[in-house]
């Protein structure tokens, strides 16, 4: 997941573009700091419930429920979040 540009000083956004066969979709986790700044690399940061989007030509990304997403993409958006919260845990100790 990358952060890029998507942040500024309270909120902040990482994402992971995934191209399969289906299309282009975007998992994003959005989060806001609860204390610190985002741009110290020293905050906590609340996160927020996962998202994940379908990307449109030249419209940009749906993240609408009446979206369908690939059950193979779903697994691994669900497989990479679950290891980044286990090495997220190490922090928290």
């Amino acid at each position: 997941m990358i952060r890029a540009g998507q942040w500024d000083y309270e909120r902040v956004s990482y994402d992971r573009k995934f191209q399969v066969k289906e299309g282009i979709y975007y998992l994003r986790v959005q989060g806001y700091a609860v204390e610190g700044d985002v741009d110290t690399f020293d905050a906590t940061i609340q996160l927020m419930v996962p998202i994940l989007g379908k990307y449109y030509y030249p419209h940009g990304v749906e993240y609408g429920e009446d979206e369908v997403y690939p059950t193979h993409l779903v697994n691994q958006c669900e497989k990479l979040l679950k290891n980044i919260k286990k090495e997220a845990e190490a922090f928290a100790e």
